[in-house]
């Protein structure tokens, strides 16, 4: 048995999919079936039920359950305790973030960090997902880090944050739309207009459509994508109207496309978080300090 299968294991767990699972982890679904295999063969008993899409543990599995959670949480504490003993930085960074790493320059940042780390191999285990699920990951500590938007955001106070960007929401349209040439647009005049917005798991909805609620003005919604880079391609192609944060509007690789000011400012907050009362490794810790002192914003 190594700590991998039990990854796997717990992994399958949480998700009730072998494929979820191997999807979350970036391995095949063969390999993570034929670890699971070989963990049933080598404890003498079978883990999980076959025979139904869902899957549930047998038994023997959710025996087995409480004591691979302790086992994984031991490990990690020991590994937690055995870096204070190390000399350089290198390890892995885990950090999850809404969509916005190429348009806020974090590469950039990263790049930055690992010429801090002289000598040290920094593996940055970053992806994009939703806010939603960014959130989910930091509290079941799949993540350690996380970018996200922190407006309207519930329970603030359980985290440390590190305000990163302000960004002002704009109206983006096709450059042929009759509200192109406006210097500035109200919300009376976008409502004429289909509006294709960011879905509900998106803070972004709220940041768009709360303005029009609170002054009861009725929009025309027309649809809903997850990722920004569609509803740029959707807004290309078509008469339809979104609002938007101006960094997510790529002008240079989204030609045909204008951004128009609102007439009433909105703005969208980005900040790194983490959770409060939380044990971190000395690489996490150090990235935090970095990312404290050269890239967050003071609005004071």
């Amino acid at each position: 048995m190594d700590m991998n299968q039990i990854r796997y294991f717990l992994a399958i767990v949480k998700t009730k999919s072998f494929s979820e699972a191997a999807y979350e982890l970036f391995i095949s679904q063969s390999s993570i079936s034929k670890q699971i295999k070989s963990l049933e063969n080598e404890l003498g008993v079978v883990l999980f039920e076959r025979g139904s899409t869902e899957r549930t543990l047998t038994p023997a599995g959710y025996t087995f359950l409480k004591y691979a959670k302790s086992i994984l949480s031991f490990h990690n504490n020991m590994l937690l305790e055995l870096e204070q003993h190390k000399d350089d930085l290198s390890g892995t960074l885990r950090i999850g973030s809404i969509p916005i790493v190429s348009s806020y320059n974090v590469g950039k940042n990263l790049a930055t960090f690992q010429s801090f780390c002289k000598g040290a191999t920094i593996n940055f285990d970053m992806h994009e997902t939703t806010q939603f699920d960014v959130l989910k990951e930091l509290h079941n500590k799949d993540i350690d880090l996380a970018l996200v938007r922190i407006d309207e955001m519930p329970n603030l106070e359980d985290y440390d944050t590190l305000l990163y960007a302000i960004d002002e929401m704009v109206l983006v349209c096709n450059k042929k739309h009759p509200l192109s040439q406006k210097t500035e647009v109200s919300l009376k005049e976008i409502s004429k207009f289909p509006l294709y917005l960011l879905g509900k798991k998106s803070t972004l909805n709220y940041l768009a459509t709360h303005p029009f609620e609170e002054r009861n003005v009725k929009v025309r919604l027309v649809g809903e994508t997850s990722r920004h880079k569609i509803l740029l391609q959707i807004l290309t192609n078509s008469q339809n109207v979104s609002i938007l944060p101006k960094a997510l509007v790529d002008l240079r690789t989204y030609k045909q496309l204008c951004i128009v000011p609102l007439e009433i400012k909105i703005y969208s907050k980005v900040a790194m978080i983490r959770l409060k009362n939380r044990e971190y490794n000395k690489l996490t810790r150090s990235f935090w300090d970095f990312w404290h002192h050269n890239c967050s914003i003071n609005t004071r």
